[in-house]
């Protein structure tokens, strides 16, 4: 067990840059994006998405690439990403960027 009175643990508590986050200090503002050029059925899954998880809102990436979109994600106020990628024209693969990222 780590000692709470440790000067070290408290240091490392104070600065911690994603304390704000894991304490929910700020809520939670969550993108949804698709790889490049989706099928409907990826778009469609990605909706269905952004209605059930709260705060979130699903974006299509134009042709994008994921480092512009990760930056207007920063610049709009985002928190998180997740990516909806696709095989064999079915969403398959989720890749989630938490606020550390972004």
């Amino acid at each position: 067990m780590v000692d709470p009175e440790d000067e070290e643990v408290r240091f490392d508590e104070m600065t911690d840059e994603m304390a704000s986050y894991f304490n929910r200090e700020k809520e939670p503002k969550i993108l949804i994006t698709t790889s490049d050029k989706p099928h409907t059925k990826t778009n469609r899954f990605c909706k269905e998405l952004s209605r059930v998880i709260p705060n979130c809102q699903f974006l299509f990436r134009r042709k994008a690439s994921m480092k512009n979109m990760v930056k207007q994600a920063a610049v709009l106020g985002y928190t998180d990403a997740i990516v909806v990628n696709e095989d064999r024209r079915r969403p398959s693969i989720y890749l989630y960027l938490c606020s550390h990222f972004l």
